[in-house]
């Protein structure tokens, strides 16, 4: 077997380094995001009680 390119394996490095810094920036967004709306959302079913489901979604009574 053959020792790899230099220049492509200095591609490569290069390509894959800008890719996992795009990664990180991209959770360093999502982390950071104003998630007001969703709050409201998960609050919002949270505070309110549990619908009611019909007959078919009912559990029996044990005992």
């Amino acid at each position: 077997m053959s020792a790899p390119d230099p220049a492509l394996v200095d591609r490569l490095y290069g390509w894959a380094r800008r890719l996992v810094g795009e990664a990180f920036s991209q959770d360093d967004r999502v982390a950071t995001a104003d998630r007001g709306d969703l709050t409201a959302l998960i609050a919002h079913r949270i505070d309110r009680p549990p619908r009611r489901r019909g007959r078919a979604g009912a559990v029996p009574a044990v005992g």
